[in-house]
């Protein structure tokens, strides 16, 4: 059986639906189904899903500065693929939908009019699921991929009693090279932290000052660790954390690490003992791996994007977030309470 799924980015949506599939995969082989699963994602961000022993093919699509030539081939590529028995659209956007519409395929599934991020998705669809659009993204996903086992003819649990089940195998979705293994290999019976300096948004991003009080306060009780500040772009970040805790730490050395590869970086979270950063990609990756981290929140909401799992903490600093760009309240949280709670996490209290 052919499955197709689509979503296209951005990387820590889709980190957040790769979760779901260990637990499908199991779900329909259980059944006596031999399963494919072709995933069409964004070439940006195709290294988080390579390696993967759940993904047998990826189709890496390319939209954003291509001429009308480049578009046209692409459309003419998508129609030559063998079909598929089942399709699913896991973004509910209209360039998502778009390239379901040039795949062959049986059944096409996605988010109902008033479910979906742009609802003129939901005329593409030949089944759909509705949901609210502001209730969080785990179940939206959750639900779309119980859908998705009934229409191929397996009877679902409830979603409330399933969450925790299907989450439960998210780890194993995410994997490797040996490559890269050996690039983010720590030393013994150390520590290993990570703070997260960046995100799509600056607003998104606790302040560097913050994360250099923070460091400090870790300081006085944490032995034997390395904190990996990471960057993608913004190196300035991590030099002005160096720059502030001069000669302060005692316990604690930074390690500044930037512009990695997504492989290097999937390795590099595996090996940490805790993370911690915004409402962001890496963040989330930290999460699928099963790693101790801890979310700030300031202007998206907590509600929507809270992550579950054993050792995952999120903390918001606004309750009533509207997703503004000049919404800095993520700052507002206290590099005290973070510390609180990265010694519960690290089984420290």
């Amino acid at each position: 059986m052919r499955i197709g799924i689509i979503r296209l980015s951005a990387l820590g949506d889709c980190i957040v639906c790769a979760a779901f599939l260990a637990y499908f995969l199991k779900t329909l082989e259980s059944h006596g189904q031999k399963i494919h699963i072709t995933w069409f994602v964004d070439s940006r961000f195709a290294g988080i899903l390579e390696h993967s022993p759940y993904i047998h093919s990826l189709e890496l699509i390319t939209l954003k500065h291509q001429s009308f030539r480049q578009l046209f081939s692409l459309t003419r590529h998508l129609a030559k693929i063998r079909a598929f028995d089942l399709l699913i659209d896991m973004q509910g956007l209209l360039k998502s939908a778009l390239i379901g519409a040039f795949l062959k395929k049986n059944k096409f599934l996605g988010f109902s009019f008033l479910s979906a991020k742009e609802s003129l998705s939901a005329l593409f669809y030949s089944h759909s699921v509705r949901i609210a659009y502001q209730e969080n993204i785990l179940k939206r996903n959750a639900l779309l991929i119980l859908q998705a086992q009934k229409l191929l003819g397996i009877d679902s649990a409830l979603l409330t009693s399933e969450l925790h089940k299907m989450l439960s195998y998210r780890q194993e979705v995410f994997s490797y090279s040996k490559q890269a293994s050996k690039q983010s290999t720590k030393a013994v019976d150390s520590l290993r932290l990570i703070f997260v300096l960046e995100a799509s948004l600056e607003s998104k991003t606790y302040h560097p000052l913050l994360f250099s009080e923070l460091a400090i306060l870790l300081d006085k009780r944490l032995k034997n660790t390395e904190i990996i500040l990471l960057t993608h772009r913004h190196k300035h970040k991590a030099e002005q954390i160096f720059k502030t805790t001069k000669s302060q730490l005692q316990n604690i050395t930074l390690t500044q690490i930037t512009n990695l590869n997504l492989d290097v970086i999937k390795a590099l979270v595996s090996s940490c003992d805790l993370l911690i950063g915004g409402d962001t990609g890496i963040t989330h990756l930290a999460w699928a791996l099963a790693r101790p981290s801890i979310t700030l929140y300031g202007n998206t909401p907590k509600k929507r994007f809270e992550l579950l799992g054993e050792k995952t903490i999120s903390l918001s600093a606004n309750t009533k977030a509207t997703y503004k760009k000049d919404d800095f309240s993520i700052n507002t949280i206290t590099p005290q309470t973070i510390a609180s709670h990265v010694f519960v996490l690290l089984d420290m209290l």
